[in-house]
């Protein structure tokens, strides 16, 4: 290949990858929107989240195998001898090859995989006797070539049929992708649209006491339990508060979506529950009357955030208040923490 023909495919795959690097935080966007919502009742997911999730998955395979094709290529523009020179327009010949292939492909997968949820799957949900009838179909179609293979030598056949799949590599490396994406992007999706905020007012305009808010789109990561200690000179008190403890208010919009698509007629039957425009809070307070204005001391706060489906992990808060008096008032360190459990 000339260096013109070079120079004209580096600019293209250049000015793809410039157009994918603003196209992907609209996908990001999307994937925000998409998971905004998500059924109850039913399977969580529907189409939108799993269109934008595998849309972003082909995003960053074609932006990662553009990026390597860019930077072998660029490398035919140096001063290296023959068989260095020979090894970078090989690999970079590969990588474009390979951007070419993962474009088309994964395209083709994207429209084959909406044309079955959109189509295939309604089908086989709303009439229990077609699907019987298709389930009886592979069934036999299986046992059928099984005993066939079987009365020859079964398992050479098997491993000719492994290695037959290799001219599938391609499309299982983008199946892999999308599975990997997919839980991965959930989360994220998810977490996103959430805004956990736990504020703790510590007030002394009459009586000393502390005020618990929590406020979230969703009350799973609400504490099950939360110690608050109080210490002064002379002794010390702990007080457990019980999530059923705090007043709850919330309101909660679910959505019913008018689709006329044959998916539509199954998955939508059942209602939508709109995070982003639901919200959940809990208050409670406290009134110290353990504290007399007359020694000094602490107020430690502890409680505990177990792993939810946005956070695979457990975390512990704890903060600690300490407070001087002042003319038999209580001087708190500081008035209100806000605690971002997100």
């Amino acid at each position: 290949m000339q260096l013109s023909d070079r120079n004209s495919r580096l600019v293209l795959v250049g000015t793809g990858i410039g157009l994918f690097g603003y196209i992907l935080p609209k996908i990001v966007d999307g994937i925000k929107t998409s998971f905004s919502g998500i059924y109850i009742d039913s399977f969580p997911i529907g189409v939108g989240h799993v269109f934008s999730s595998t849309l972003f998955a082909n995003a960053l395979l074609i932006l990662g195998v553009g990026i390597c094709y860019c930077y072998h290529e660029l490398h035919n523009y140096g001063n290296y001898d023959s068989n260095e020179s020979v090894k970078y327009i090989e690999k970079s010949d590969k990588y474009y090859r390979m951007l070419l292939n993962i474009s088309y492909t994964s395209f083709f997968m994207i429209l084959f995989l909406n044309f079955i949820l959109l189509f295939i799957v309604p089908l086989l949900f709303s009439n229990p006797l077609i699907t019987s009838i298709i389930t009886a179909i592979i069934i036999a179609l299986v046992l059928t070539i099984t005993i066939r293979k079987w009365k020859q030598n079964w398992f050479k056949e098997i491993f000719k049929w492994f290695q037959g799949l290799k001219k599938y590599s391609l499309h299982g490396g983008i199946i892999a992708a999308w599975l990997l994406v997919l839980p991965t992007t959930m989360i994220l999706g998810l977490n996103d649209n959430l805004d956990t905020k736990f504020k703790i007012k510590f007030n002394t305009d009459k009586n000393p006491q502390v005020e618990f808010e929590f406020s979230d789109h969703v009350p799973d990561k609400m504490p099950k339990e939360i110690s608050i200690k109080i210490g002064t000179t002379s002794k010390q008190e702990e007080i457990l508060l019980k999530r059923d403890d705090f007043n709850a208010s919330f309101t909660e919009v679910t959505e019913t979506e008018d689709n006329n698509t044959p998916l539509g007629k199954y998955i939508n039957n059942h209602d939508m529950f709109l995070i982003n425009k639901s919200m959940y809070t809990f208050k409670k307070t406290i009134v110290l009357t353990q504290l007399t204005g007359k020694e000094p001391g602490f107020i430690e706060i502890k409680f505990r955030n177990d792993s939810t489906n946005t956070t695979k992990s457990n975390r512990t808060y704890r903060i600690v208040n300490q407070f001087t008096t002042e003319k038999d008032k209580i001087i708190f360190s500081q008035s209100e923490y806000l605690v971002d459990l997100k």
